[in-house]
């Protein structure tokens, strides 16, 4: 944002235009040298105390040249006194406001280009960003076409619902754009934040994509033919009141990196993050056993039901005993199953318990290893294990919250799904998985009840369907980022020379792109930020980088060389400015280069010269430059 417009902008009246923009203006990114105490600001020509300008009180004071000894004519007067003052006096004041007022209009101008929103998501649910959340970014949102608006999540495109737009199709401040938001991002994961930051979790809207692009929630049927579903005409569905929930936990705190050392063996979720570690005997920094609490609601605690407890495990330490490792796994105090197994290798424990005892409101599930029992097997020295993540499956009877409520369908069968708890008689039901509107069905209120039931028909499993009313408080999106796309894919460059950097390290750079041009090398650098953005879904992944080279080797004329600037580590939990490619063997995980200009042939032959500067800041990254230049000519 350039500065507001100063009406002062005579050299006898105004010191300082930023100055008095600062002063004047919230928006403004410099500070003001003129600043007193807290709440009192002066610049040359005027005063604010307490936040209101100058004259906005009983008493008028002018500040600056115009009072005192500059000018003896200015007077301090209170209420029914006649205030005298020189018509400069009075132009000055009056440009103290005008550049408050116009520092404001200022502030308040969007950007004039966005082509995407990022809405950042903390918790899974069902959000919806409004017209007026738009209004903030684009000058022209009410020009925008809704047909073009699209979300997508992790480069797929994700259904979306549209309410509230005008008699014309257009949008308006009320608009709602409702979607739902999943549980966790997808993986793989590296981190380019800081070290220790948690897994980012957002969802995209472009505001101009193609209109083939964007996914609407409509009247279909499960295999995507447009139009309501038939029902079954040879039998009407069953009505029923208990589905399937699955609960999972997996927090994703410890990034452990190894490769089983056994053939054929392999890390069951591949991504090498876990939740915590276990040590028998236990240590300073490691329990024997790991508990947690969680909230169950809505269960069926029918005797005739049972439920489903799972723990994912993985073996770290591995010696000479036939089993390395014993642990089991219990709810509420409860043993519900144990294993033992040997080895660098997962294990899952599984058992079942009686719906009965499941507690409604909040459960405790506990891992404990064990020393492995058996006469004829001698205990481990020590036993080390790996917490992945732990699932309940439990029967559950939904029941609406203010209105709301989300269920898993997991049955084939059709069916109308009846839930209580409704107050609305005006409710909408989604299918998320086929992106389709479910049909409602919503009966009266009792005599002796203060709420509906609603049955859904569904026609296929699904994993979640979230119903909703009109006057449901729908989640807000944690922070929306406005991005600008460089249309990379669009863009016909001819670059022998392809240097890929974050954008901060790239301004020390240009030393040595300037001298590969000398060389006769035609050089291209682009933001890792943009890559990860047009291939990457926006998450960064050393694949985004991968697809952007092929991308370039297939259009940009066949570079020769790849240079990557910035640091990058194999392990997730610290930070990485531009991510390596990570891959596990016999003695660890390595990081590698190579990997992303092997492109042709199939082989593990990289097909363009790879080379990489190392470094975590600008200061470095000119130190290195500076250091190959002058060994390049001879310093």
């Amino acid at each position: 944002m350039g500065l507001p417009l100063c009406p002062n902008t005579h050299p006898g009246r105004v010191r300082d235009c930023r100055v008095l923009a600062a002063t004047a203006c919230p928006s403004a990114p410099w500070p003001d040298p003129n600043r007193g105490r807290a709440g009192h600001c002066n610049s040359r020509w005027g005063t604010r105390r307490g936040g209101r300008p100058v004259g906005a009180g009983r008493r008028f004071r002018l500040r600056g040249r115009a009072r005192g000894r500059d000018n003896p004519r200015q007077q301090t007067t209170r209420r029914g006194r006649r205030m005298r003052t020189s018509w400069a006096g009075w132009w000055r004041w009056i440009g103290v406001g005008l550049c408050e007022l116009m520092g404001a209009l200022a502030a308040a101008q969007t950007p004039s280009r966005v082509d995407l929103l990022r809405i950042h998501i903390v918790q899974p649910g069902t959000y919806a960003v409004t017209g007026g959340d738009l209004a903030r970014f684009r000058a022209d949102w009410q020009s925008l076409d809704p047909a073009r608006l699209s979300l997508k999540y992790d480069g797929r495109p994700w259904p979306m619902l549209l309410e509230g737009l005008r008699a014309d199709g257009r949008l308006t401040s009320e608009t709602r754009l409702i979607f739902y938001a999943p549980v966790t991002p997808p993986a793989p994961y590296t981190n380019v934040f800081a070290d220790g930051a948690p897994l980012p979790n957002f969802m995209q809207l472009f505001l101009e994509a193609e209109p083939s692009e964007a996914l609407r929630f409509a009247d279909r049927s499960i295999d995507g033919e447009t139009g309501p579903a038939q029902p079954d005409a040879a039998a009407a569905p069953a009505r029923l009141k208990i589905t399937t929930e699955t609960l999972r936990f997996e927090p994703n705190l410890i990034w452990e990196f190894f490769q089983p050392a056994t053939e054929g063996q392999r890390l069951a979720p591949t991504d090498f993050r876990f939740w915590a570690k276990l040590a028998r005997p236990a240590t300073t920094e490691n329990e024997s056993a790991y508990g947690f609490a969680f909230i169950l609601k809505d269960a069926d605690r029918d005797r005739r039901r049972a439920a489903t407890i799972r723990a994912h495990l993985y073996g770290v330490s591995d010696l000479a005993s036939p089993r390395d490792h014993s642990a089991r796994l219990l709810l509420n105090g409860r043993e519900v199953a144990r294993a033992a197994w040997d080895g660098l290798a997962p294990a899952t424990l599984e058992g079942a318990v009686p719906a009965r005892a499941l507690i409604e409101g909040q459960n405790v599930i506990d891992v404990e290893l064990l020393a492995p029992d058996g006469a004829t097997t001698p205990p481990a020295a020590f036993d080390v294990i790996l917490l992945d993540g732990v699932e309940v499956i439990y029967p559950r009877r939904p029941r609406a919250q203010k209105d709301y409520v989300v269920f898993p369908w997991p049955q084939s069968a059709p069916a109308r799904f009846v839930i209580e708890g409704f107050r609305s008689r005006h409710l909408t039901a989604l299918d998320i998985d086929h992106a389709r509107r479910l049909p409602v069905e919503v009966g009266r209120r009792g005599l002796l009840r203060a709420t509906r039931t609603a049955s859904i028909r569904v026609d296929g499993p699904t994993s979640t369907v979230v119903v909703f009313a009109e006057t449901t408080p729908l989640g807000r999106p944690a922070r929306l980022e406005p991005v600008r796309l460089l249309g990379l894919r669009a863009a016909r460059a001819a670059a022998d020379y392809l240097v890929i950097a974050p954008s901060e390290l790239i301004p020390p750079l240009i030393p040595l792109i300037e001298h590969r041009r000398a060389e006769g090398l035609r050089a291209a650098v682009v933001p890792a930020e943009a890559i990860y953005q047009e291939f990457g879904g926006g998450f960064p992944r050393p694949q985004a980088i991968k697809d952007f080279v092929a991308f370039a080797r297939a259009h940009w004329g066949r570079p020769r060389y790849l240079l990557l600037v910035g640091d990058a580590c194999a392990v997730n939990a610290l930070k990485s400015l531009l991510p390596a490619y990570s891959f596990g063997s016999g003695a660890g995980s390595h990081a590698s280069d190579q990997w992303f200009a092997m492109l042709e042939g199939g082989d593990s032959i990289p097909d363009m010269a790879v080379g990489r500067i190392s470094a975590a800041t600008p200061e470095q990254v000119a130190g290195i430059v500076a250091k190959t230049l002058a060994r390049e000519r001879g310093i």
